[in-house]
């Protein structure tokens, strides 16, 4: 911390006890005196120097980091003098800093001071400044105040003072008791003789715990009133800046979205190839550049910048990125791309199946400005996207992998989608856009096991309330640690870039699709829906698996779903207990209004709906 004292502006007047002779010079006021603030300033004419006292024995100032004094001089016009000085009053020896003819106070001075420069202008104010280490007052030392002179000539002189930098506000007698009494005391232990003008020093000079309550209040009450209370009002505005501008800075920093930014090294690091591939041994040096089978790279400056190659990237020259793209976003909606080594287009990876169509998709792609909503529309519109994906055995026979796109596609939803859908099944998902990420439903103690010991994800602190209905997009990630809800529908990890997810079936699948609180909490939730609706059970079964599956139901699914629906009606109303147990998962709350045995089977029904094959299949 640091802040700017001024000792003297319109006097630096100090009694005989703390100074020997009176000062040279005299404060005058009047019209035509020029002043920095205040109403006087002090001149001095002819050779004179003038010791402004900081301390007046009250205070023992130490250089915590570094201190420096300042004072604002203005030459006469008429008579300007020939240098000026600067130096710190102190037991140390010090040096002077002059300004103007180094050898105006003599050659034995010159040769031991520092010359700052010439005289500043006649006729107006300059700030002359000084640090105590120039001056040879280190860190640790003691000072008192700042001595001027100058030679010959005349000069106006006023608010001196110091900018003191301290480590904490604990170290600094001007803000702290126990730093001005430490000082003091050790100050007088080299110093028997040190003057104070008040009957403290008898106070000072023994330890805390041997002064009784009396004493002690004494001395805090003369530090309040001597000490701090000369500094108080410019201390104070001070500090509420400070204070002002720590909130702002929390305040920004709770509420601003921050990011990381890039920038070119000034001297690019250099790059080698490695001789078999090994780090330590660099061979020739090497500089950015493209593949020779592809477009060369249009650089701006001497050396290519990455906003050089991320022009090269989108230049319509360069057919790779389009393809690549266009290729993603297939393999996500068909389950596999038209390239299916998405990891590899070279010459060790597939051929496209249909290298025409990649390369138009690519073409109408790039040309339509990278519209990305335009790509998916013209995927999930096309006729291969909406066939049936039922084949024959000859089909499956001729084509198991339907490369010849004969069929749509099969696949199972991946896990962020299968979340969501039975969130939006059952009315609770938050479609809102953005914001920071959020902590839905987990197992307990799921991240201490895998987390370092000053982490500040260790413990893992679940949301509530509209937080846990957000879109799985906006799952907080850890890691070393992802969701268990995620990694069970083969969700990878974030250790490593991911282009093919693996699809697996497992029982443990099942169980969390039956079971976990979001999934039977969902379940609850559109059942609620279902209820609501003024209809037979018949027109409800029939609305329930046309949304989850987009088909009506046939006779024979009907007619299971209404048994379903018995049975579990026949079992609620036999044990409410039951049913209560049932409607009671999950944050959200469950409408009183409805019967709770009637709840619960619709509920189980619900439940038994999302786990529908084709409910949890891409068909």
């Amino acid at each position: 911390m640091y802040k700017r004292q001024v000792w003297a502006e319109d006097s630096d007047l100090i009694t005989p006890e703390t100074c020997n002779a009176l000062p040279a010079g005299e404060w005058r006021s009047g019209p035509t005196v020029p002043v920095v603030g205040g109403e006087s300033a002090l001149r001095l004419e002819g050779n004179q120097s003038r010791a402004f006292m900081f301390t007046a024995g009250d205070v023992i100032l130490t250089v915590r980091t570094d201190v420096k004094s300042f004072v604002h001089l203005n030459p006469d016009p008429a008579n300007p003098p020939k240098a000026v000085s600067l130096e710190f009053v102190s037991g140390e020896k010090t040096k002077r800093m002059i300004w103007g003819d180094p050898t105006a106070f003599g050659p034995e001075i010159a040769q031991q001071s520092l010359h700052a420069g010439p005289l500043p202008p006649a006729g107006r104010y300059t700030r002359l400044e000084f640090t105590a280490c120039e001056s040879g007052v280190n860190e640790g030392k003691t000072y008192t105040g700042l001595r001027i002179a100058q030679s010959n000539g005349a000069a106006w002189w006023d608010r001196a003072g110091a900018v003191i930098t301290s480590p904490s506000a604990a170290d600094d007698p001007l803000l702290s008791k126990e730093a001005w009494a430490r000082a003091y005391r050790e100050t007088a232990r080299d110093d028997p003789k040190l003057p104070f003008r008040h009957d403290m020093r008898y106070l000072l000079g023994v330890s805390g715990t041997q002064q009784n309550d009396a004493e002690k209040q004494r001395l805090a009450n003369y530090h309040r009133d001597h000490i701090y209370a000369p500094f108080r009002a410019e201390l104070e505005s001070e500090a509420h800046a400070v204070r002002r501008l720590l909130s702002e800075q929390i305040l920004f920093g709770l509420t601003t979205p921050a990011t990381l930014i890039s920038r070119e090294l000034t001297e690019p690091l250099p790059a080698h190839v490695m001789i078999r591939g090994q780090y330590d041994k660099p061979g020739d040096r090497v500089e950015p550049g493209t593949p020779a089978f592809l477009p060369p790279l249009q650089q701006q400056g001497e050396r290519a910048t990455r906003l050089d190659f991320a022009r090269w990237l989108v230049a319509p020259e360069n057919p790779l990125t389009a393809r690549v793209t266009v290729n993603r976003y297939w393999q996500q909606l068909f389950g596999a791309g038209l390239v299916r080594t998405p990891a590899d287009f070279g010459s060790q990876g597939e051929p496209p199946t249909h290298p025409e169509l990649l390369d138009w998709l690519a073409a109408d792609f790039r040309e339509s400005g990278w519209d990305v909503k335009r790509l998916v529309r013209l995927l999930v519109t096309s006729h291969a996207y909406r066939q049936e994906s039922y084949a024959s055995p000859a089909r499956l026979e001729l084509d198991p992998a339907n490369h010849l796109l004969a069929r749509g596609p099969r696949f199972r939803l991946d896990a962020e989608i299968l979340r969501d859908q039975a969130l939006a099944l059952g009315g609770l998902l938050r479609p809102e856009l953005g914001g920071p990420p959020v902590h839905p439903y987990q197992p307990t103690n799921i991240w201490e096991p895998v987390a370092f010991g000053g982490s500040n994800t260790k413990t893992y602190v679940q949301d509530h309330g509209p937080a846990l209905y957000r879109r799985s997009l906006y799952t907080f990630w850890k890691r070393t640690a992802p969701a268990p809800a995620m990694i069970t529908f083969d969700a990878p990890s974030r250790e490593n870039a991911c282009l093919v997810r693996g699809r697996s079936n497992t029982p443990l699948q099942a169980l969390a699709l039956m079971n976990d609180v979001q999934q039977f909490e969902a379940a609850r939730a559109f059942a609620e829906r279902l209820l609501l609706r003024t209809s037979s059970d018949g027109d409800r079964l029939a609305f329930a698996f046309r949304s989850v599956t987009a088909r009506t139901p046939n006779a024979g699914e009907q007619a299971l779903l209404a048994e379903n629906l018995a049975t579990q009606r026949a079992h609620y109303l036999k044990h409410t207990e039951a049913a209560q147990q049932v409607l009671a998962n999950g944050e959200s709350k469950a409408s009183t209004a409805l019967p709770g045995p009637e709840f619960a089977a619709w509920t189980m029904v619900a439940n038994l709906l999302l786990n529908l094959d084709e409910t949890l299949n891409r068909n």
